[in-house]
């Protein structure tokens, strides 16, 4: 098997674990080549040979082994810390990064009507996590400042926050949820008081929303991503 067949065999095992089509023009974006979104195809077709740096790329966005996509040795997924292996004796590796889309807050609202539409590379930015989250997570954007913390850990406006809807809430965890008719979203902190469920904000200058038909979570925050000043 040539490695342009072995890079759709991983882009076919890609569409597989998302549970829908990766293109590959979806592919390159996924990679980070949209300006080259013909790199994929001609890979494929084998009339191109891929740099060691976009083998890389691309066994990191389909999960699949370096090696063996580039000289078709080895197996050809990673060691995962869920099963055995022929070595019984070798520490698993970590779990295969997966790409995450980010999206807007206004699609979040309409996430769980537009999952069956949305595709690999239709979102326009992507981010990579090893977090075991559900085949629905997505990235959103933090803004405003109602869960900055007077103390103790916040979230800066601007960090990155893996939503998974897959994930049950709990007391205490951070969620996002979205109101029934207006769809609008909201980051926040589940609370219960006296068998009442909230809304809590981490900053005391906003209100909390009491949940109470209006408000439905949508998914748990897995993973914050905070840049660097």
């Amino acid at each position: 098997m040539s490695i342009g067949k072995r890079i759709k065999e991983a882009r076919e095992r890609l569409s597989d674990t998302l549970g829908s089509k990766v293109t590959q023009r979806g592919l390159a974006k996924m990679c980070g080549w949209e300006e080259s979104q013909s790199r994929v195809g001609n890979y494929e077709r084998d009339a191109r040979t891929p740099s060691y740096k976009d083998i890389l790329t691309i066994a990191t966005v389909t999960g699949v082994r370096p090696e063996w996509l580039q000289f078709g040795t080895g197996d050809r997924e990673p060691i995962s810390s869920s099963g055995g292996h022929e070595h019984e004796n070798v520490c698993p590796g970590p779990e295969p990064a997966r790409a995450i889309p980010e999206i807007s807050w206004v699609q979040a609202g309409h996430w769980h009507e537009a999952i069956d539409l949305h595709h690999p590379g239709d979102a326009d930015h992507w981010h990579f996590t090893t977090k075991n989250v559900g085949p629905n997570a997505f990235y959103l954007r933090v803004e405003g400042d109602s869960m900055v913390a007077p103390y103790g850990r916040g979230y800066p406006p601007g960090c990155l926050i893996l939503v998974d809807p897959d994930t049950a809430p709990d007391v205490g965890r951070r969620v996002v949820a979205r109101h029934v008719e207006t769809f609008d979203v909201t980051f926040k902190e589940l609370a219960r008081d006296a068998g009442q469920y909230y809304l809590k904000p981490l900053n005391p200058q906003y209100e909390t929303l009491k949940i109470d038909g209006e408000w439905e979570v949508i998914g748990v925050v897995r993973e914050t991503i905070v840049q660097e000043d």
